[in-house]
């Protein structure tokens, strides 16, 4: 079993729905997850038989479904880490998703602030998956992944 497999089953193990992406690419593996982010499951039996057909896959995680919110800072496009409290923080190709909990009657808009996407909706690419450049998605703070609440006034 490889990293990423490892890492795909801790995490259905806590319940997020987890979702096959292509290799070293951002876009759901097509025979793998035919219907995008909706293939996403928890199902273990399921997360190994995509190894199996495809061993060098990335992994996503499905946010809403997962109760995270994910803010995706852009270092490249102006992101700053400024007003948000640790918790689980991912490096990423261009900067870091911070992770947070949320509850499904949450919203959320699309932007926080330039440079700084909210991940609701939709999915993140998810550690140790390989960016396109070639760089691992890792973990880089392994604080526990907080409430988002706890950033209710930086918003």
């Amino acid at each position: 079993m490889n990293k990423i497999h490892n890492y795909a089953i801790t995490y259905a193990a806590l319940g997020y729905k987890v979702l096959a992406l292509g290799p070293k690419v951002k876009q759901p593996h097509r025979k793998l997850a035919p219907r995008g982010m909706h293939s996403a499951t928890d199902d273990i039996t399921v997360i190994d038989q995509w190894f199996d057909i495809d061993p060098n896959i990335n992994i996503g995680i499905y946010c809403k479904a997962s109760n995270l919110v994910i803010f995706d800072v852009d270092l490249r496009n102006g992101g700053t880490i400024d007003g948000l409290p640790p918790t689980r923080r991912i490096k990423t190709g261009n900067g870091y998703h911070y992770y947070y909990t949320a509850t499904q009657d949450m919203t959320f808009p699309g932007k926080w602030r330039e440079g700084v996407d909210i991940k609701w909706n939709g999915y993140v690419v998810a550690a140790p998956s390989i960016h396109p450049s070639g760089n691992l998605y890792a973990v880089d703070d392994e604080t526990e992944i907080r409430p988002v609440s706890d950033l209710v006034g930086a918003m």
